[in-house]
């Protein structure tokens, strides 16, 4: 206890212990003892965001449990809501985005973690390619009740204890909130051993939680789970991506909602305005689940949970990203709320932003997809099942995109930005409460080929008759893009007595006919990814960047953005930021880290 003699001293020699016991899974011997201690630091900071996992069997298979867990960010931003768990194995809140980068490793670390990552976050997923913000804590409940009383009376001798135990294991639990409540009336000899007998009879509860908006770029982390996973299991691709049909889709009430309900009119500009709202027949529909209430239904949300692939869930993504080019054809729009990587661009969304790293993603998704449907060897029949609605998409979309690479239209990109939103929209109607549950066949060749077609899209991008639109002067890539709408019309509620339809917000709702595309300042994120996935180009990337404002030449280093003084504020809170503070042309480690890493 706290009176007890010397209980600082031996508690700050138990908190040193666990410290250097953590920091020993990345234990280094080198000839510089600073890139010792540098690699070891490195990963008690990624434990301390993404947490340590600890490997549970429980009713339903295999679980990573992850200790030590929690909210990155600094304490006194308001805007960060932190939850530490008061118990034993404790964990904490996380972003998606964040959590999901701080365990990208994990893989080498610890090899029998296997892919239960890439089932974690490919799971939070919807079928609109989006995901909840927000990863909890994870939490068990009793599955085997009778297995699980017979268990417990032989712990819990005490009546009281054995039914207070009980009603806690029948709602969600942590491992650490069950000692500790075990722990009162008697120590176990063995925790561990304890716990693992527990989870036998348990099942793992969803980790999903409600956020405003969704980020444009939080897909993108999976495919380095992805890579990282393959690296050590190259030969388990297979199996992988078509022979394990344990995903699922997230159901969130959350929905993106069409153009047509969120262009508004704000001093005669057309904004994106609420693009995601909260829709309350899906939430009540959740909410009157008794198990696994996140979890995408048959019937149109009244059936049983649809599980798949993971080649499904990546065509899934891939759709949908397809679908949300740009007017240009250039970046991936922000049109649902939020921007990417760069938080402090709050303001991008409703400017109709778009950022290109999100295109380069889901060019290097597109070329896994078919190396790996080359490198498999699957006969050119063979059948995909996919879920009826995401066939119709897929389809639809091949003949928008073939029709889009085989016209002299100069308009082109403009005509597929309506087709492929139109299409979009329609597979978001069908499936916001669920899906039907029926799945159609797609050939290997087909699939093949609408992949191909997404390939080619991208790669027009890169034509020379589009160069100055994706670089600068000294040939620098743009990272983000602002595309005003300079023709538009409004939607009449009554077109007779020119009344207009009204936004939530109470703004004039319009369709956008037509666009002009501008560049915002140049920023290290665009290159970074370029980089990534286009290594022939390199040599010409990074003399670029270092020709341009990004570098630094006082202190040898990279900046996140040159001066953004002639961007408007409403860009988002890093216009707000004076020069060097955060995100605002300073020398941000991370995506600095970025890209000197490739």
């Amino acid at each position: 206890s706290l009176g007890t003699r010397d209980f600082l001293r031996r508690k700050r020699e138990e908190n040193r212990e666990i410290i250097e016991m953590i920091k020993n899974h990345a234990f280094t011997v080198s000839s510089s003892s600073v890139f010792d201690q540098y690699c070891q630091q490195n990963f008690l900071d990624n434990v301390i965001r993404g947490g340590m996992p600890l490997i549970f069997n429980t009713a339903e298979g295999k679980s990573a449990f992850y200790l030590y867990s929690r909210q990155n960010g600094d304490l006194e931003r308001d805007y960060h809501y932190f939850v530490l768990e008061p118990t034993y194995l404790a964990q904490g809140n996380g972003h998606y985005r964040s959590v999901l980068q701080n365990r990208r490793t994990d893989t080498w670390f610890f090899p029998e973690v296997e892919d239960l990552n890439i089932v974690t976050f490919l799971n939070l997923l919807q079928t609109d390619g989006y995901n909840p913000q927000e990863v909890t804590g994870l939490t068990y409940t009793a599955k085997d009740i009778a297995g699980l009383k017979k268990w417990l009376k032989s712990v819990a001798k005490d009546e009281r204890l054995f039914y207070e135990l009980l009603e806690m294991v029948r709602r969600p639990f942590t491992p650490g909130e069950f000692i500790m409540k075990l722990e009162k009336c008697r120590k176990p000899k063995d925790y561990e051993k304890t716990l693992r007998e527990l989870l036998l009879f348990c099942r793992r509860n969803d980790v999903g939680k409600l956020h405003e908006g969704f980020w444009v770029d939080n897909w993108t982390y999976n495919l380095d789970l992805i890579d990282d996973f393959l690296a050590i299991y190259p030969e388990r691709l297979e199996e992988l991506l078509i022979n394990r049909k344990s995903y699922i889709f997230y159901d969130n009430p959350d929905i993106v909602l069409p153009r047509d309900k969120k262009y508004v009119l704000v001093n005669e500009q057309v904004r994106q305005y609420r693009a995601v709202i909260r829709d309350p027949e899906k939430l009540q529909m959740i909410k009157s689940r008794s198990e696994y209430p996140t979890q995408v239904r048959t019937k149109h949300g009244r059936g049983r949970i649809y599980q798949t692939n993971l080649l499904v869930k990546l065509l899934s993504i891939a759709a949908n990203r397809i679908a949300t080019l740009d007017p240009q054809g250039i970046g991936m729009e922000m049109e649902a709320d939020r921007p990417g990587w760069c938080d402090s661009l709050n303001g991008l969304p409703g400017l109709l932003g778009s950022s290109l790293c999100e295109t380069i993603e889901l060019e290097k998704l597109c070329r896994f997809l078919r190396e790996s449907l080359d490198e498999i060897k699957l006969g050119d029949d063979a059948p995909i099942l996919l879920y009826e609605e995401l066939y119709e998409l897929m389809i639809g979309l091949g003949k928008a995109m073939k029709k889009r690479l085989n016209s002299k239209d100069r308009e082109k990109s403009l005509i597929y930005w309506e087709e492929s939103n139109q299409l979009k929209a329609r597979y978001r109607e069908k499936t916001k409460m669920g899906i039907s549950g029926l799945e159609r066949k797609m050939t290997v060749t087909e699939l093949k080929l609408f992949i191909d077609n997404c390939l080619k899209l991208i790669g027009e991008i890169f034509k020379p008759e589009n160069r100055r639109k994706i670089l600068s002067k000294n040939d620098t890539p743009y990272t983000y893009f602002i595309n005003e709408a300079v023709e538009y019309e409004p939607i009449w509620r009554d077109r007779k007595k020119k009344i207009p339809m009204l936004s939530s917000s109470g703004n004039p709702l319009v369709n956008a006919k037509k666009f002009r595309q501008r560049p915002v300042a140049l920023f290290l994120e665009g290159p970074v990814h370029l980089l990534r996935v286009h290594k022939e180009w390199n040599k010409q990337i990074y003399d670029s960047v270092k020709r341009s404002q990004l570098y630094d030449r006082k202190l040898e280093m990279y900046k996140c953005c040159e001066s953004l003084k002639k961007e408007s504020f409403e860009i988002g809170r890093i216009r707000a930021y004076a020069r060097g503070w955060l995100e605002n042309e300073s020398i941000y480690l991370h995506m600095e880290y970025k890209w000197l890493l490739e």
